[in-house]
């Protein structure tokens, strides 16, 4: 007759067991995850987010903090008409950042669109360039008015301009 079991010969197979417990549970928790994916992002995610970020306007400020930094690339920004020139330039300003007279310098590219009366709140979108009368002339064919241009010159010669390709108007100050 065989002697049973004693409980000294027990006690290693319950670690044995212990110890593997834990690897089986990784195994299968790692498999868990191998099964559900991260959701990706598709297309038309990406397009929404482009836009979102697009229509978020920029700080008129960071046109005169570091101008070289956007010159070609497309902003968005918002603020208050300080001074119109003729019919497609005038002054835009926040007046967190500029003096009552002071701002930048906007464009409109579309002769067609209506220029804004000074005190009116507008968004803009356009690509940021440098102020070059003659390359306004000959690049973009915008012949700003003569009586204005010397004026201009003497304020925003090579600095940086907003050539404005979109113009929406608020009501009143986005600040209120």
């Amino acid at each position: 007759m065989r002697p049973q079991s004693t409980h000294r010969n027990s006690a290693p197979r319950k670690v044995k067991t212990l110890v593997g417990l834990p690897v089986v549970m990784a195994t299968l928790v790692g498999l868990g995850a191998c099964s559900n994916p991260e959701p990706q992002a598709t297309e038309e995610d990406a397009s929404t987010y482009s836009e979102e970020v697009a229509e978020k306007p920029e700080s008129l400020e960071i046109l005169t903090d570091n101008p070289e930094l956007y010159l070609g690339q497309t902003l968005t920004v918002v603020g208050e008409v300080v001074e119109t020139y003729d019919s497609r330039a005038f002054i835009l300003r926040e007046e967190e950042y500029f003096a009552a007279d002071e701002g930048v310098l906007i464009v409109l590219r579309d002769e067609t669109a209506p220029l804004p009366s000074p005190g009116e709140y507008v968004e803009l979108s356009g690509e940021v360039q440098q102020f070059v009368v003659t390359d306004l002339e000959k690049d973009y064919e915008i012949a700003l008015d003569n009586t204005v241009v010397e004026e201009i010159e003497a304020t925003f010669a090579e600095s940086t301009f907003l050539l404005a390709d979109e113009i929406k108007y608020a009501q009143e100050s986005p600040s209120e």
